[in-house]
Parts: structure tokens; sequence; C-alpha cells
């Protein structure tokens, strides 16, 4: 593993971000646990975005607002903090496993969405090919991705047949993820 990968990695995001992240990615392990074959598939996906959404709309109106009051910058930091869970996530399953992890959260992000529903193969491809095509959109289109595309590329690389429902759902999913987790960097 590239300790400086990690490094560089966590010191990218603020303090609150990675506490709010931690105890999410422990949750979420704690429930992948207990209720992996009782929740349908891929719902394992959306538990860490809506714990952290949840986690973060707490921490703004205790320590921000000082009210009950709803910001919506709290969804967005939600979603990068169920984002940031996710990776953590992963990092921890691959090396449990003694796989190696990629230098890139990007990819190990998509990687984890998209394990539920496709081989770990076609998950790692698939995540290589959407992080190209998201680095691609950023220089030509300065950051002009859309769903659709993200849709298009999950079908044209996917294994298994799924609703076009549910493939916009992870393209969404994948979208909103990336976006935050790339425009929060400190």
């Amino acid at each position: 593993m590239d300790f400086v990968f990690l490094k560089d990695f966590l010191s990218d995001y603020s303090l609150p971000t990675l506490i709010i992240s931690s105890i999410v990615a422990i949750i979420s392990l704690v429930l992948d646990k207990f209720l992996s074959e009782k929740l349908p598939v891929g719902m394992k996906n959306y538990i860490p975005f809506g714990l952290a959404i949840i986690a973060y709309f707490i921490y703004d109106m205790i320590f921000v607002c000082f009210a009950f009051s709803f910001r919506t910058e709290a969804i967005g930091a939600g979603i990068l903090c169920g984002s940031l869970s996710t990776i953590v996530v992963s990092i921890a399953g691959k090396i449990k496993k003694g796989e190696p992890i990629p230098l890139n959260a990007t990819t190990l992000l998509i990687e984890k969405l998209l394990e539920d529903y496709v081989s770990k193969e076609s998950a790692i491809a698939t995540a290589l090919i959407i992080e190209e095509l998201i680095e691609s959109s950023n220089k030509e289109k300065g950051d002009s991705l859309t769903k659709l595309e993200i849709y298009e590329a999950l079908k044209k690389q996917s294994e298994i047949n799924l609703s076009d429902q549910q493939y916009y759902y992870i393209a969404g999913l994948i979208l909103s993820s990336v976006k935050e987790l790339n425009k929060n960097k400190v």
C-alpha cells in the first residue's frame, strides 16, 4: 500500500468531514456485516450516503448554525462524507483481502459502488472507463459530464441486465459523489 497516496488523500479534506466519514464507514461496515443478506442488491450503496447526510446535518445544526435549520450545503457535504466513507470501506476491504489498492480515490469509489451489480473484474474495468470519461470531460468541457454519459458507459460495460431506472440511479450516484469528492478538496 502506498502511504504517500493515503496521506495526500486524507489531507485534502477537512477534519469534520474526515471524522463524520469515519463514523459513517464504521456504521456501514457493521450494517454490512449484519444486514448484507437482508438488503436488496445495491441498497448497501445508498446507506452510507443517507447516514452521512443525516450525520452532517446534525453536525451542521450543533456546531455551525447553532439552531435547527436545514442548509442545502449539508446535502453536498453529506454526499462528500458518504463518498469518503465508501472509499474507506473499500480500502479496508482491499487490505483485509490483500488486494492491491489503486492510487486514485475516484477509481476506488466507482468500483465499490458497482461491485454489487457486476463481477469484481468488470467493476474495476468499468471504474477505469468511467474515470477516463470524467477526466476527459473535465479537460474538454470543463466539468460538464452528465448522468446520461455515465449511464451509457455503464450500459455498455455491464455484464448483467438491470432496469434502465437502476442504471440511471447508479449513474446519478456516481456522478454526484465524484463531483462532490473532487469539488470539496481543501
